[in-house]
């Protein structure tokens, strides 16, 4: 009898602890369309108020919810389709399907008149202040960045060196001719990410703390600009021998006047032990938390979340700079509970416009006349930043594409903050610059003198997400306790491991991140 009930002990812990362990995981899938059984990107993923992650662009997702109880449920909501709750006791499918909304035109906009999109326009902008506000509040922040980077033409030569040999120079040459024939036509890219609080007090003050920084390269097959040139660089700076330092311009232009080649050159490998650094952070989430971001993110915080416009014009202007495009109600939908319209945008072709550079859509609250997504592109043969002083420093630099996607979500203030951003882009890129090194020694006759001139020729791809994980409301003595950090080393791998962001909330992983091959 004492056997038995022992073993019926032992059934009951087995059964409990596996339920908890159950529970105390990361739970994972993809979100279909059930009609037309295509995986849909960007789906909002939530547990409790305001927890949660986004689908990525292939419709995955993967989140923790550890902190939770059996019963509470999981929520994809999107827009155009019907909310779905699931408890994580019943969640066993790896497929989640959702339902198509249908338009409930008719019954919202049962009013005494039916607003025109501009006029929906001005209510948006009439209401910034009141919608958006992120006083008092903290932040969890997952950001991830893939750079993939294209060489074309590519030049380098010693046009002069009279500490080389001229037959040892001429082999340097040659093998700089192979290794730009190698890299040319070749992409290679490599992924940043990082997890960031963010404190707000009521005064706009802001701490951050970095909890973690990855990145994902190969360092023996990049081909991006900084590294090509670093590698050639320090083939030259192996051949200078020399405790002197060195006088060094480009062109007309003077970069230092004793600068320590051979200190630098041999601490190169050593100084790409990254860290990321708090400070590097602080103005970018100080302008993508503002209050009014549709205004206040400036020219430096939208260089960091997908570039600016000609001559530094904002990237959220089609919604501000409302008399520089045309606006189209499509129709009327739900998300979030929340009744919206979805209103087309592009530039106006009017006698007066000419501003507008973007097409897209935007997604507006139909009771409090807040954006809650919006999707843009540039319009056909239109381009981003762009400048050229090729003549004049030989360089040329030309946003070809750039689009994005900007969620916003309310949290416990009933009102709206950035949930997800993400920034896609295609830049090209020239560089035809030659630089001059020359020894400060006292005797001329022996001093080094370099002349290194390189061309290069660049086609950049990125994309930039920003995940709000988890964001809540805070005290005065709450945000006075947080605890500030000056930044994290950055853990580096050649190959993708699934350990590495084990039990975190973040973007879940794309094909081209997991099958990233040495």
């Amino acid at each position: 009898m004492r056997k038995n009930t022992f073993s019926s002990v032992l059934a009951i812990l087995f059964i409990l602890f596996s339920s908890i362990s159950l529970f105390a995981q990361t739970v994972s899938g993809r979100v279909i369309d059930k009609k037309t059984n295509e995986t849909i990107p960007f789906v909002n993923v939530q547990i409790g108020e305001n927890y949660g992650v986004i689908t990525n662009q292939e419709g995955k997702f993967s989140i923790n919810v550890s902190q939770f109880a059996e019963t509470d449920s999981l929520t994809f909501s999107m827009v155009g389709y019907q909310k779905k709750s699931i408890a994580l006791k019943d969640y066993q499918e790896e497929k989640v399907l959702l339902q198509e909304a249908v338009d409930e035109l008719d019954e919202v906009l049962l009013m005494d008149r039916k607003l025109t999109a501009e006029e929906v326009m001005q209510r948006v902008n009439e209401n910034i202040k009141e919608n958006y506000n992120n006083s008092s509040m903290k932040f969890s922040i997952f950001h991830r960045a893939k750079n993939s980077t294209t060489p074309g033409r590519l030049k380098f030569d010693i046009k002069k060196a009279d500490f080389i040999p001229k037959k040892t120079l001429r082999e340097f040459n040659e093998n700089m001719e192979k290794f730009a024939a190698k890299a040319k036509g070749t992409t290679t890219s490599f992924f940043d990410a990082d997890l960031t609080e963010v404190a707000i007090n009521e005064k706009d003050s802001l701490k951050i703390a970095v909890k973690k920084a990855t990145t994902l390269v190969n360092e023996k097959k990049n081909n991006s600009m900084s590294s090509l040139l670093g590698d050639v660089v320090e083939q030259i700076g192996k051949k200078i021998k020399s405790s002197n330092t060195f006088k060094v311009r480009t062109g007309i232009i003077p970069i230092g006047d004793s600068v320590d080649l051979s200190s630098s050159f041999m601490n190169a490998e050593k100084d790409s032990i990254d860290s990321l650094s708090t400070n590097s952070l602080r103005y970018k989430y100080d302008n993508l938390l503002a209050n009014d971001i549709f205004h206040n993110a400036d020219e430096g915080v939208q260089l960091a979340i997908g570039g600016t416009g000609n001559g530094g014009g904002p990237i959220f202007n089609y919604i501000t700079e409302i008399d520089d495009y045309e606006y189209t109600i499509d129709n009327v939908s739900t998300y979030n509970g929340e009744f919206i319209y979805v209103i087309s945008f592009k530039p106006d072709s009017g006698f007066f416009g000419g501003g507008g550079k973007y097409i897209g859509k935007i997604y507006v609250s139909t009771e409090t006349f807040a954006v809650v997504k919006a999707d843009y592109q540039l319009d056909e043969g239109e381009h981003g930043k762009k400048f050229n002083w090729k003549l004049l420093l030989g360089i040329k630099f030309v946003e070809r594409e750039k689009g994005g996607t900007v969620i916003f979500q309310k949290n416990e203030n009933e009102k709206y903050s950035p949930k997800y951003i993400r920034t896609t882009g295609k830049m090209y890129a020239y560089a035809d610059r030659s630089f001059v090194f020359k020894e400060n020694d006292d005797n001329k006759d022996d001093r080094i003198k370099l002349k290194f001139k390189f061309t290069m020729e660049f086609d950049n791809a990125y994309t930039n997400e920003y995940l709000v994980i988890d964001s809540k409301t805070i005290t005065t003595s709450e945000f006075a306790s947080f605890k500030e950090n000056l930044g994290i080393p950055v853990e580096k791998t050649s190959t993708y491991n699934p350990e590495t962001w084990k039990d975190y909330n973040i973007i879940a992983p794309t094909e081209d991140i997991e099958e990233y091959e040495y």
